[in-house]
């Protein structure tokens, strides 16, 4: 899948997920960020462990996350809509754990995902990418 320059290294083929370009290196099995190489995504251990992914950016962080895994497509669609509804109750409004909305909803349909920060008790939101099917790159 790399490609042979004529005067220098290959070059990594690239991919554009929410509008920032990302380097494919197999080798690593990683998506790197052209831009910033510490911002990557590690695909190979996420194939290897569910089929469909929903990647996403925390609140207050840089890289793109594994918000959930699942070996069912339609499991991730509840999961996002969750987080859309969860995003929306929390615009403009306290993010502490104390709304008994959130509480509930957390419980109900967000209890596998990393949302509230321990220490703090604060809700993360959650800028959803998109949902994605794993699938091995053929060398």
């Amino acid at each position: 899948m790399e490609k042979q320059t004529s005067n220098g290294p290959r070059q990594l083929p690239t991919v554009t997920l929410k509008k920032k370009k990302y380097y494919v290196d197999e080798r690593l099995g990683q998506l790197r960020n052209v831009d910033n190489p510490h911002n990557f995504i590690d695909f190979l251990r996420l194939y290897r462990k569910k089929p469909f992914v929903l990647l996403g950016t925390y609140q207050n962080r840089m890289n793109i996350e594994i918000v959930a895994m699942s070996d069912d497509s339609e499991n991730l669609e509840s999961i996002r809509a969750a987080i859309l509804e969860l995003n929306s109750i929390l615009e403009g409004k306290d993010r502490d754990f104390s709304n008994p909305q959130v509480v509930r909803l957390i419980e109900n349909k967000l209890s596998e995902i990393d949302i509230v920060d321990d220490a703090t008790e604060f809700v993360y939101e959650i800028d959803v990418i998109g949902i994605f099917k794993m699938e091995p790159l053929s060398c």
